[in-house]
């Protein structure tokens, strides 16, 4: 835990080993856990539309999932630095306009399982 996917379109890259050993050391200490627990998966979305659609828009979008139990401003502190490391981390294409968004959400402590094979 915690369990990190990336959702990113056409039209924007990044360095993504670099980008994770980044994202997994900085969410590790702003949550108060080990960077070997953080998890992350990429997904490239083969079709985007923003408004009417169109190859000049893209997105990345970083959502975080967390054991219940942490407060609003350790997750609000957690999705704005995200935030801005995604932001300075992403390169957008010439002529595409990308929005990048975080979302940190909750999984219920009663439901979420894992195990080790």
């Amino acid at each position: 835990m915690p369990q990190i996917s990336i959702d990113y379109s056409a039209g924007v890259g990044f360095d993504r080993p670099e980008f994770v050993r980044n994202l997994h050391s900085q969410v590790a200490m702003l949550i108060s856990t080990s960077v070997d627990n953080c998890k992350t998966v990429f997904r490239r979305v083969e079709e985007l539309y923003v408004g009417h659609g169109g190859p000049q828009a893209a997105t990345v979008y970083l959502e975080i999932r967390i054991i219940e139990g942490r407060d609003r401003a350790t997750k609000a502190k957690l999705a704005a630095e995200i935030l801005n490391l995604l932001a300075r981390s992403v390169e957008v294409e010439p002529g595409v306009r990308a929005q990048v968004a975080v979302n940190v959400a909750d999984h219920d402590r009663e439901f979420y399982r894992k195990t080790s094979l």
